[in-house]
């Protein structure tokens, strides 16, 4: 399936059914209207083309990837008396059908001869032949290029982005770009240790599902990006009744049984920093959909016999009222008895007791159990090391579940709470965050743009228009489980944020000046765009 929009329906909905087969009204549809409602939040980050639109009302705008409250937020910050056309795009056309259901305000302006005007369109993020040259005034991406980079061409679909979008802007036409941000030396090896038990079992199962280049659906097609290297890695860990840490290969980690690694002692891995940050982002997304209550932090109230309560994430609380009522119990005062807590703290360990003891295979029949077998045998996964006692190893589960799906009706042989992660890394197990540092991404759209010095580029409309938002939550959270540090024992930040970039249109002569400028603000951030502008300086005699 081709995803190059930001509506992810995949990534988010609990549902084994394919994205195309979902049908019906919003109103009847409850799992495109949950992924509606998480991709709802952090609005005003998301529209960050409604200034330039309320600056020039006259012109045409287009979202890529909608989600559908953006445009509606911005519909209702837009005169009446404007002139604007939106255009809400997505490859999913259950998306564009969704939108006037979930926000019945929009019909009047699809259906408007005056005033805002709004068009649904179906589009390729990297194909916007529907639009002529220099057509639009402004775009708005916001999560999009990520998809972009993990399921069209990697770069080729990078740069095939970038020049439509030069194409079809308009001379000082703005793209509003916004993903998450990565790190400035992904290729640099750094030791990660996971304090937490929770995140050693993600991390156990979704590592071999991202570097895989052999078993998973996208791996055979030839389609998945590889960016980074099995080679790359190496576990530290404690095997049961052994007194000290072991040190595997990522080969020999994978014929390592789940079963022989004691995930209650210390475990790290060394890898590349840019790998770290996909796991710690992957992580965050897998909390969201997979183990929300684990986004709830409790703290020892020191005068009552109570816990407070803080939140990591969006829904957080809602969730937490929800299972403590199904419990025959109410949250008072955001706080927590200590039964509560003790429920809670169960909850969260059964969310990932599936990882470690593997998936039970008991229930199933014989000719079950024999495909499920020659499948294994088909992909050289000895049952001598992957199917133990009836169950199989998750690892095995999450790379094979395509095909285990189409091999048996999992329906009724499990429970969600069982084969949940594996549904989750269907839809993000192989989807990359992090493809360019910033200091990357600006210097190759620049580089690739500019054919001569009179030529347009996309550049950033100043330093103060590119800029990173903080997400401090998210960063306390991955800090509480997770220690980093460089291949000399000194520690390494660890955070968690968005890269926003307001691009312009303009003359490769402008923007020069621009990138001087961004440079001269943090040059250690910047060595390869510092190099891009001095070659292209000597390219067009601008030395002085």
């Amino acid at each position: 399936m081709n995803k190059l929009s930001t509506s992810k329906l995949y990534l988010i909905i609990l549902a084994l059914i394919p994205f195309n087969q979902l049908h019906g009204t919003i109103q009847k549809n409850s799992q495109l209207n949950f992924y509606l409602d998480i991709i709802s939040y952090n609005i005003q980050e998301k529209i960050g083309i409604l200034p330039y639109i309320l600056n020039d009302p006259s012109g045409t705008y287009l979202e890529i990837g909608t989600g559908g409250d953006p445009i509606a937020t911005m519909l209702s910050q837009i005169p009446a008396t404007s002139n604007t056309t939106l255009i809400a795009s997505d490859i999913e056309q259950t998306i564009l059908d969704a939108l006037p259901n979930r926000h019945p305000e929009l019909h009047k302006y699809l259906h408007a001869n005056f005033g805002p005007k709004l068009q649904l369109k179906k589009l390729n993020a990297i194909d916007l032949s529907y639009f002529a040259d220099q057509t639009l005034d402004g775009i708005n991406a916001s999560a999009i290029l990520h998809e972009i980079i993990s399921y069209a061409s990697g770069f080729h679909g990078l740069d095939q982005f970038f020049n439509e979008t030069l194409r079809v802007l308009k001379p000082n036409g703005m793209l509003i770009y916004r993903d998450p941000n990565g790190v400035n030396n992904p290729k640099q090896s750094v030791v990660l240790t996971l304090t937490d038990h929770h995140i050693k079992l993600f991390a156990h199962f979704f590592i071999f599902k991202f570097l895989d280049q052999t078993h998973t659906t996208l791996a055979r097609s030839g389609r998945k990006f590889k960016l980074y290297r099995p080679d790359d890695l190496t576990f530290l860990v404690y095997l049961k009744d052994q007194n000290s840490p072991t040190s595997l290969s990522y080969l020999q980690y994978l014929q390592t049984p789940t079963h022989k690694i004691d995930f209650q002692r210390p475990y790290s891995l060394t890898l590349p920093h840019g790998l770290y940050r996909e796991l710690a982002r992957h992580y965050l997304t897998y909390l969201h959909q997979c183990s929300p209550l684990k986004c709830v932090k409790c703290t020892p109230n020191l005068s009552q016999d109570h816990f407070d309560i803080n939140y990591f994430a969006h829904g957080t609380q809602a969730l937490l009222q929800k299972f403590i009522q199904l419990h025959g119990d109410t949250l008072e005062n955001n706080q927590l008895s200590q039964d509560q807590k003790d429920l809670l703290d169960l909850k969260v360990l059964q969310d990932t007791a599936i990882i470690e003891t593997g998936l039970p295979l008991n229930h199933l029949t014989t000719n079950q159990l024999d495909a499920l077998i020659n499948l294994l045998d088909q992909h050289q996964f000895s049952t001598n090391l992957y199917l133990i006692n009836l169950h199989l190893d998750y690892r095995v589960f999450n790379l094979l579940y395509d095909e285990i799906c189409q091999t048996m009706d999992l329906n009724g042989l499990f429970t969600n709470n069982q084969i949940e992660p594996a549904k989750w890394s269907k839809r993000e197990g192989e989807e990359f965050y992090f493809y360019l540092n910033n200091d990357e991404l600006i210097s190759r759209i620049i580089q690739n743009s500019a054919l001569h010095i009179d030529s347009e580029v996309l550049c950033p409309l100043s330093p103060q228009h590119n800029f990173t938002v903080q997400r401090l939550c998210y960063t306390e959270l991955l800090n509480s489980c997770m220690t980093l540090t460089d291949p000399y024992g000194y520690n390494l930040p660890i955070q968690d944020s968005k890269r926003i970039i307001h691009f312009s249109k303009i003359p490769l002569s402008q923007a020069i000046l621009i990138c001087e400028s961004i440079i001269s603000q943090n040059p250690n951030n910047y060595p390869e765009l510092q190099q891009t502008i001095l070659s292209l300086k000597q390219k067009f005699n601008l030395i002085k």
